[in-house]
C-alpha cells in the first residue's frame, strides 16, 4: 500500500487496476490449470490451498503490473496510433496463419445436424445459425467462410478494443500489455477455429459490450456507435436462444445512462435502435417458423434451471405436495428424476435424447407452473436452492464434477474434423 500510494495513486487508478486483474483472472483458463495441477486427490485441502495460491499469484501479478505500468502513463499528446497499427498488423498476420492452418474447421454433432437440414427446419439452433450454415452449404459447398468470419470479428474487436485504450489511456505499456495477453493466451485464436454458434455469439456479444464502453468513455453517441449497437445486437439476437431477454437488461442500462447524463436528445436513436433491432428479430422469427415451417421444439430446454431445481430437491429427499407431484407426473414423474438427477447437468433432465421415454409429454406440458414451484422450494430452503444453483452454473469459475457420467472434461474430444461429405 506504500508502495502505490507513493507513486500518488488516487483510488480510481487503483479500482481500475483491481477490477482489469479480476477480468484478466476470469478470462484466463485458470479452470484447466486447477484440472491439471490438483493432482492430490484425496487431500482435498490441498487442492483447496493451491487453487487458492494459483487465483492469488495470478491476481495479485496482473494487479501489480497494471500499477507499475500506469506510473508511466504517457503524455496525453503522445500519439500511441502507431505502435497501435503494428499491433493490429501482427494480430492479423497471427489471424491469417491460423486461417490457413484450419482449412477444414473442427465441427459438433449439432453442426452436422445443420448441415444436413434440406426441408425439414426447426429451431433446436437459432434461425440465424441455421440460415448462415444453409448458405455456406448452397454457396460455397463448405463451412469454411464461418471460420474466415470468426476470424474477422475477432480482429475488429481487438482493434476497437485497442482504439478506445489508446484514446482512454494514451499509453504505449497499456496498449503492449493487452496485446501480449491476446497474444500469449491464445484462446481466442484457437477457439475460433470452431464452428459452432457459441463462438459467433461470444465474438458479437464481446463487441457489442466494447462498443458500450465506447460510449461510456466517450461520453456521446456516433454513428460507429450507434451502427455498432445495433449490427451487434442483432448478431448476438441471431446466434443464440433467450438473448432477447439479455439485451433487454444491457439496453436499459443504457436507457439508465443516458437519462442519468440527461443527454435526452439521444433518446430517438435510442429507440429507433431497438425498433430495428426487434423488427429484424421478428423477420427472421417470421420467415423460420411461417415461410419455411419451422417446427418450434418444447419449452424444456429454456426451463432447464427451474427443472433441475426441482431434481436437486428430489434428490435432497424433498417431498412434494399432491398437487405439485400430480402436476410433475403429466411430464417428469418424480420417480423418474430422483434416479436420473445428475448434480451439474442440467440436460440430464431436459434433453429429448436422455428422456425419450416422455419427449412427446415435453410439447403439451405446462411449463409456466414451473416458476410457481420453484418460489415455494425458495422459500422453504432458500441455501440449499441457491447452493443447487451454483452447482448447475459451476463450469463459470470452476470445474467439478461427481463420481456419475457428465460432459467430458477434454472437451476437444468432441469435435471432429470436417469430412467435406457430411451428406
Amino acid at each position: 500500500r506504500k508502495y502505490i500510494y507513493n507513486l500518488n495513486y488516487d483510488k480510481k487508478t487503483i479500482l481500475f487496476s483491481f477490477f482489469l486483474s479480476i477480468l484478466f483472472l476470469l478470462i484466463m483458463p485458470i479452470n484447466y490449470c486447477y484440472y491439471k495441477i490438483t493432482i492430490f486427490n484425496n487431500i482435498l485441502i490441498l487442492n483447496c490451498i493451491i487453487k487458492v495460491l494459483i487465483s492469488l499469484s495470478v491476481f495479485m501479478s496482473v494487479f501489480y503490473i497494471l500499477v507499475f505500468l500506469f506510473s508511466y502513463t504517457c503524455h496525453p499528446s503522445v500519439n500511441c496510433s502507431h505502435m497501435r497499427k503494428k499491433l493490429m498488423l501482427f494480430i492479423i498476420i497471427i489471424s491469417i496463419l491460423f486461417i490457413c492452418s484450419t482449412s477444414t474447421g473442427f465441427y459438433d454433432w449439432d453442426f452436422k445436424y445443420i448441415w444436413n437440414i434440406s426441408d425439414d427446419w426447426d429451431n433446436w439452433h437459432t434461425f440465424g445459425f441455421n440460415f448462415l450454415v444453409y448458405i455456406c452449404k448452397v454457396i460455397f459447398k463448405s463451412p469454411y467462410p464461418i471460420i474466415i468470419f470468426n476470424f474477422i470479428l475477432y480482429i475488429f474487436f481487438c482493434d476497437y478494443s485497442f482504439k478506445i485504450i489508446e484514446r482512454v489511456c494514451k499509453n504505449k505499456n497499456i496498449l503492449l500489455l493487452y496485446f501480449f495477453i491476446i497474444l500469449f493466451t491464445l484462446v481466442g485464436f484457437d477457439q475460433l477455429r470452431y464452428i459452432l454458434k457459441d463462438v459467433l455469439f461470444s465474438l458479437s456479444f464481446c463487441i457489442l459490450i466494447v462498443t458500450i464502453i465506447d460510449y461510456i468513455t466517450l461520453g456521446k453517441f456516433n454513428k460507429k456507435i450507434i451502427v455498432n449497437l445495433f449490427l451487434f445486437s442483432v448478431l448476438t439476437l441471431l446466434f443464440r436462444h433467450g438473448t432477447l431477454y439479455l439485451l433487454f437488461f444491457i439496453f436499459m442500462s443504457i436507457f439508465i445512462l443516458i437519462t442519468y447524463k440527461k443527454q435526452y436528445f439521444y433518446y430517438i436513436y435510442f429507440f429507433i435502435n431497438v425498433i430495428l433491432i426487434i423488427v429484424v428479430y421478428l423477420i427472421i422469427n417470421y420467415i423460420g417458423f411461417n415461410i419455411l415451417n419451422g417446427r418450434k421444439y418444447p419449452l424444456n430446454f429454456t426451463y432447464t434451471i427451474p427443472i433441475y431445481q426441482i431434481g436437486a430437491f428430489l434428490d435432497n429427499g424433498y417431498v412434494f405436495s399432491e398437487n405439485d407431484a400430480k402436476y410433475l407426473e403429466q411430464y417428469l414423474p418424480i420417480n423418474y428424476m430422483k434416479e436420473n438427477f445428475e448434480k451439474y447437468n442440467g440436460d440430464k433432465l431436459t434433453r429429448s435424447w436422455y428422456i425419450t421415454e416422455y419427449e412427446t409429454n415435453a410439447y403439451t406440458f405446462d411449463y409456466s407452473k414451473l416458476i410457481n414451484i420453484n418460489y415455494k422450494l425458495l422459500r422453504s430452503d432458500p441455501m440449499f436452492y441457491v447452493k443447487s444453483l451454483l452447482d448447475l452454473t459451476n463450469i463459470l469459475w470452476k470445474i467439478e464434477v461427481d463420481d456419475r457420467d457428465y460432459w467430458p472434461i477434454e472437451y476437444t474430444e468432441y469435435f471432429y474434423k470436417f469430412d467435406w461429405n457430411l451428406d
